[in-house]
């Protein structure tokens, strides 16, 4: 599949991805869970949308800035 988007806007639509498969996954109870979408958006990472998750892991969260912020670190 060929991507018309921005560099950015790729990272957007990759980091909107791995949110929402991490928020998707944690539903509970499970028979709530939407797993065909689950499995359509990791299919869309994986093919089309492929920066790494490492990118997009909660290091860079509001809370850890918050944190960071609050104990004199930038």
């Amino acid at each position: 599949m060929e991507c018309s988007l921005s560099v950015r806007e790729q990272y957007i639509i990759a980091q909107a991805l791995h949110v929402a498969i991490e928020t998707m996954g944690k539903v509970e109870p499970a028979v709530m869970r939407e797993e065909s979408n689950i499995a359509d958006m990791k299919r869309l990472r994986e093919s089309v949308f492929t920066f790494p998750a490492v990118a997009f892991d909660r290091v860079g969260s509001f809370d850890t800035l918050v944190d960071r912020h609050s104990n004199g670190f930038s």
